[in-house]
């Protein structure tokens, strides 16, 4: 991973991970079995940016090659996610505010897979 601060209010970061996957999967009321594996691979980047001294705002994009965990009738997918949120600080702590956008897409498919998710999470001081 590569960090970049360009001053104490920014942060900018670049990154890649890599590696090999096994699954095993064993179904028992149902007689199935499913192995798996294969390589995966995860590119990205993101940027944070404080708007004030308790305010922070991030941004965070990835693009992903995943090997199901379980029997989707394809041997990977291609993953591009986007997150976008919001910090606050409190004296008691931190709420944070994300909206997440994933989208799947099979190998051997041309449809996609999109899920919109939306968190609040909070973080004690």
């Amino acid at each position: 991973m590569f960090i970049y601060k360009p001053s104490l209010v920014q942060k900018a970061y670049l990154g890649a991970e890599s590696g090999t996957v096994n699954y095993d999967y064993v179904e028992y009321v149902f007689p199935f079995e499913s192995s798996r594996s294969g390589n995966e691979w995860k590119l990205y980047t993101g940027s944070r940016l404080y708007l004030g001294p308790k305010t922070r705002f991030h941004v965070d994009l990835a693009y992903a090659k995943t090997i199901p965990r379980f029997y989707w009738d394809t041997k990977s997918f291609r993953d591009t996610n986007i997150i976008i949120g919001l910090e606050q600080l409190f004296s008691f702590g931190y709420i944070t505010v994300d909206f997440e956008y994933i989208n799947r897409k099979p190998e051997n498919d041309v449809e996609t897979i999109g899920k919109y998710l939306f968190g609040i999470s909070y973080l004690r001081k």
